[in-house]
């Protein structure tokens, strides 16, 4: 206080005054403001593990897709029993789509028997999502797994992540594209495009990172309850589509790593 009171002397012997005015005394209030300012921190978020829940299918929201969208990005795949499952209003709209020479992206599964999702139809996001389940369906690796599932991009199977955004921190959350269930493992897939080869974001960075500390958790947890069921979490492009499901007729898919695995991992 008393190096304040003499600076303050010394600024009006200056200035050959006095006694501060009103305008001085705010002026010198307001200079005093950074020293009541808090240090900068930065916040780290660590998960904290307490319980496991079990998932089930059942628990899939329902999907549904517009005309707009299977003319533009999105693709329907159907089964013969696509159709009777539907409500009367959406009988029309569907009967449009499957007409052949509609220009709606509808694509019909002749052999339900091939089709091994728990649902008579399944809708691609994207192209290279329609690509990858066009390979699902080829005959070569039909035989290779069990079952699978397109997940819905929000609130069904969700991992928490966070990144920075600039000098922002964020948190979201991300629900997996595929989910594909052989013998004793579960495969998990996010799909991209090609361009995060090139330059991959931070976001799908820090997605990586915390969905492989995520599986890694729960196959612990399915160890100690002497489970024999494991899952395994890669990101795909479609110039690994070949290879994963070379790997996948040989065996060798639990140590598959696709392109893009590698250049997130290099990115961090």
């Amino acid at each position: 206080m008393e190096r304040l009171e003499k600076i303050v002397k010394t600024s009006l012997q200056k200035l050959k005054v006095k006694k501060a005015t009103d305008s001085m005394k705010q002026k010198f209030l307001q200079s005093l403001g950074t020293l009541r300012r808090k240090a900068s921190e930065n916040v780290r978020y660590t998960p904290i593990i307490d319980r496991y829940i079990n998932f089930s299918t059942d628990q899939r929201q329902t999907d549904s897709v517009s005309a707009a969208e299977l003319r533009s990005n999105k693709t329907i795949f159907c089964t013969d029993q696509t159709r009777n499952s539907l409500k009367d209003e959406q009988i029309e709209f569907y009967d449009e789509v499957s007409e052949p020479g509609s220009g709606y992206k509808y694509i019909a599964v002749n052999n339900r028997h091939d089709f091994k999702p728990p649902l008579n139809a399944a809708i691609a996001d994207s192209e290279n999502e329609r690509r990858f389940i066009n390979m699902l369906l080829e005959p070569e690796n039909i035989a290779f797994y069990m079952a699978w599932l397109k997940s819905t991009s929000v609130r069904f199977y969700e991992i928490d992540y966070a990144w920075k955004k600039g000098e922002h921190p964020k948190r979201g959350k991300f629900s997996p594209d595929f989910f594909i269930k052989l013998e004793n493992l579960i495969l998990v897939i996010e799909i991209k495009d090609e361009e995060e080869l090139r330059e991959p974001s931070e976001e799908n960075r820090k997605k990586n990172e915390f969905a492989l500390a995520h599986f890694r958790k729960v196959n612990k947890y399915l160890k100690q309850e002497r489970s024999d069921m494991q899952y395994k979490f890669n990101f795909l492009t479609e110039r690994s589509f070949n290879k994963y499901f070379q790997s996948l007729r040989d065996g060798s898919i639990s140590d598959f790593r696709s392109d893009l695995d590698v250049k997130l991992e290099e990115a961090d």
